[in-house]
């Protein structure tokens, strides 16, 4: 019997992304998808206040247009919010789930990372007095140095960032009963191993492992590694 599987994407990327895991995936016998969530690649946004349910409920309705009875998910960074709501809302409709890099426990920031946040937050005008060559630089590392580098990418989807990131993914953790695999890029600063490895310890039926000289994009830098890895993991 055929296997399904979907690739859920990271916030600002889209599902041709990883057209290199797909291949290797399709050459395994598996049927593979990669759709592009509301807002990025070819779909449109659905409404101007989009929340993660919107996102739930865009992925239920995606199983049902392409008449999917069951699947595995990867989910990489935001795409993995989206699975553990899923997965704790509809387990029967998942075989497995690997997350990669998918910021599901808040972490606290720094001193330092509070001190520049606070200076962005309250301060976001002093970019206006930069030079026009230099202000996207600027925002491009205060935002990456804070951890809020999705924020800066976010653009005009920035109101529905908020929302995203205002849910607490944590919540639904314990909640899922499917088996998980939590496979990171060791050296990932976006959302470092020590949360992927927190994660593993919160989900009922999860395994961590690492891909060592890889880092937030181990999934499509290192797709034969993650392949490999992920493939073992799915026929166990």
């Amino acid at each position: 019997m055929e296997k399904t599987l979907i690739i859920l994407h990271g916030w600002g990327l889209q599902g041709s992304k990883y057209d290199t895991l797909k291949n290797i995936f399709q050459k395994k016998g598996f049927r593979v998808y990669a759709p592009d969530f509301p807002g990025f690649g070819n779909q449109l946004i659905k409404k101007s206040e989009m929340t993660m349910d919107d996102y739930v409920i865009f992925l239920k309705d995606f199983y049902t247009s392409q008449n999917i009875k069951k699947a595995y998910l990867i989910g990489h960074s935001f795409g993995g919010r989206v699975a553990a709501k899923f997965a704790a809302k509809y387990p029967t409709l998942i075989e497995k789930i690997v997350f990669t890099g998918s910021p599901l426990i808040k972490q606290k920031l720094s001193f330092k990372k509070r001190v520049v946040q606070s200076f962005v937050k309250k301060g976001k005008f002093l970019f206006d007095f930069a030079p026009s060559f230099l202000k996207d630089s600027m925002r491009w590392g205060v935002y990456r140095f804070i951890g809020e580098w999705d924020y800066y990418k976010a653009k005009n989807l920035r109101e529905i960032f908020k929302n995203v990131i205002s849910e607490d993914a944590s919540v639904y953790l314990d909640e899922i009963k499917n088996p998980v695999l939590v496979l990171w890029g060791k050296l990932d600063t976006v959302v470092p191993s020590k949360v992927g490895k927190m994660i593993a310890k919160k989900i009922p039926h999860a395994k961590y492992e690492e891909i060592a000289d890889a880092g937030h994009a181990v999934i499509y830098r290192n797709s034969q590694s993650f392949a490999k890895k992920t493939l073992y993991f799915f026929n166990s």
